[in-house]
């Protein structure tokens, strides 16, 4: 019997301009994978730089997958990706749909960040069966003041696996930073709190690594 994939993403923080942001998110890792042609694709962008905006997303997908599985027949995979604080949406989407007994197949996570004083993601709830959360390394000096979510789990209800990269929170999401002004791609990356280590050059080669490690992941539960 086949199964009906219902695949939703939520992104990271971007521009208030949803063109400017269009721009600036067109290829993250989230937008890859969500953004497609279909009914049961479900891309939303992620918030503001405050964070505002992401309550929204997650009522709109909640209510997106809660149409689509009780309109669809058979067998249906349910499955979730999220980048940054819209990651942390991602984990608090699962929670809602464990209220309403759905099951979530797979949950796909980049970089979750605990920077939303309304939305708890420390834990990734009991309805998510396999769990991929991939995060940065203490070592970039990348967004040091940002701590990570989704590093709790109940391991008798989720697989969950954990990868991390020694790049920036940008080329973790697949939006690497490029040199501007003087700078050059042995430079290192900037942040708006100051320099990073690791390098424009490095950052864009470890992003493109990051798609090329997930693809087993992706292929295995249905992403791609």
């Amino acid at each position: 019997m086949s199964v009906t994939k219902i695949l939703v993403g939520i992104d990271g923080t971007g521009a208030m301009s949803d063109a400017a942001y269009d721009a600036e998110m067109a290829n993250s890792f989230v937008n890859r994978l969500a953004w497609k042609a279909g009914d049961n694709y479900g891309y939303w962008r992620g918030p503001i730089i405050p964070g505002g905006g992401l309550a929204r997303a997650i009522s709109q997908a909640f209510h997106f997958i809660e149409q689509k599985v009780k309109s669809t027949r058979g067998l249906k995979s349910v499955l979730l990706t999220g980048y940054s604080r819209g990651a942390t949406g991602v984990v608090v989407l699962a929670s809602k749909l464990q209220n309403i007994d759905i099951q979530v197949d797979a949950l796909l996570l980049f970089d979750c960040v605990d920077m939303h004083l309304f939305f708890d993601a420390e834990t990734i709830p009991k309805n998510v069966k396999n769990a991929l959360h991939l995060t940065r390394q203490a070592e970039s000096g990348s967004r040091s003041m940002w701590g990570n979510d989704a590093l709790w789990y109940y391991p008798k209800h989720t697989k969950l696996e954990r990868w991390s990269y020694l790049c920036t929170h940008g080329a973790m999401g697949g939006v690497p930073s490029s040199p501007s002004g003087d700078e050059t791609a042995s430079d290192f990356v900037t942040e708006t709190i100051g320099h990073t280590n690791v390098s424009y050059a490095d950052d864009a080669r470890i992003s493109a690594v990051i798609w090329a490690d997930i693809q087993s992941f992706c292929l295995q539960h249905g992403f791609i």
